[in-house]
């Protein structure tokens, strides 16, 4: 069969996909924008956690904390003990969601909490010195697991997962059995805490 005429440079050309595309990309920067500016609202409020313009990435984790260095007040709502605190920034591997690959990340808890209600957070960076995190993990809600899922892989040992609430898993490792304890003791008192103040 022939193929059907190609329409003249007069005829109307269907502009309603066109219309719908544009639609779409509207939609989608605008989703973007309330993304960022999300983003840009809770580091206001809470500051990046672990990260200041005045304390060297190197100096102890212990001493951020106490210099107010996470980017809260002194008024510390979270019920955490200090005590439990073992790990709260640091590098850790993490598998990409997309590509399947470890990637070394600088990670920081947010664990003080000006407001009962705020969650508990775990920020990441591609470097201490970002100011803007890759993402953030909300810890509300979820569960650590420490299995060896990927021993088989060169280089992978000391792992732990978190499953975060929706059931999406993040598998991360530690450059030590130290290094790992430590984030585990930490995470599991802040989802503990969280745990105590959804039955009070």
């Amino acid at each position: 069969p022939r193929p059907p005429p190609r329409p003249m440079d007069d005829e109307p050309v269907d502009e309603e996909p066109m219309d719908e595309f544009s639609s779409d990309l509207q939609s989608l920067k605008q989703n973007l924008d309330a993304t960022n500016a999300k983003t840009t609202a809770m580091a206001s409020k809470f500051g990046v956690p672990g990260i200041s313009d005045d304390v060297d990435a190197t100096t102890d984790d212990a001493a951020m904390a106490s210099s107010g260095a996470h980017g809260v007040d002194g008024n510390n709502a979270s019920g955490v003990d200090p005590s439990l605190l073992r790990k709260t920034s640091g590098y850790l591997w993490k598998r990409a969601s997309d590509t399947k690959k470890w990637k070394r990340r600088f990670f920081a808890l947010k664990h003080q909490l000006r407001h009962k209600n705020d969650p508990f957070e775990l920020y990441y960076f591609s470097k201490p010195t970002d100011s803007t995190p890759k993402a953030i993990i909300v810890l509300d809600g979820a569960e650590i697991v420490a299995e060896s899922r990927n021993a088989k892989e060169r280089g992978v040992r000391y792992e732990f997962q978190l499953y975060v609430a929706g059931g999406t898993m993040v598998e991360l490792y530690a450059d030590n059995e130290q290094e790992r304890q430590d984030w585990l003791d930490t995470l599991g008192a802040v989802i503990a805490a969280h745990r105590r103040r959804m039955h009070v």
